[in-house]
């Protein structure tokens, strides 16, 4: 009896490693591709953050923790490594002020509580991607999971292009009339 307990015991410590192991395997590399095109898909530059070259097909692409950072040459890229807080602040700013003007929501994607209500409304870069919040407990909330809440922009932005091409087709339609 001792013996199958053991056995049974055994057999189910290795199937939790492998499922451990598997949880921290890396992504594969069709995932790094589909990273790396939403991250490209959201880069608010088309100059190097650097020196503010243009960026061109040569250009180096650098990815550190949950973002994309675009340098135009190996100069660049030494002098990133000696001020990276600064050109991440630089690339913080540029992508607050290309996703603000058409930013989807209204409300906090966590509290839901109204933006417009909040004086200190909290821009949050996650991704090279702008999320708007009303409180530093709701970024905190964001960035133990991000996924949900990019979700939620992505709906919403769905949301909003589904609604443009409508309010488009109708008018296209009173015309024709």
């Amino acid at each position: 009896m001792l013996t199958r307990f053991c056995f049974a015991a055994t057999v189910l410590l290795t199937l939790a490693n492998f499922a451990i192991a598997a949880a921290k395997e890396e992504p594969k590399p069709a995932d790094h591709a589909k990273i790396k095109a939403a991250l490209l898909a959201n880069y608010p530059l088309n100059t190097c953050v650097i020196s503010g070259n243009p960026l061109t097909a040569t250009s180096i692409d650098l990815f550190m923790d949950d973002r994309l950072v675009r340098i135009c040459c190996p100069n660049c890229l030494t002098d990133f490594s000696t001020a990276t807080d600064k050109d991440l602040a630089k690339l913080d700013k540029a992508v607050i002020a290309k996703q603000s003007p058409a930013y989807p929501l209204d409300q906090c994607p966590i509290s839901g509580e109204k933006l417009n209500d909040h004086e200190d409304i909290i821009n949050l870069v996650l991704a090279n991607r702008l999320i708007k919040l009303c409180s530093t407990a709701c970024v905190q909330n964001v960035k133990q999971n991000p996924t949900k809440t990019f979700a939620m922009l992505d709906s919403a932005v769905q949301a909003v292009k589904a609604e443009e091409d409508f309010n488009d087709k109708k008018r296209g339609d009173a015309e024709e009339r």
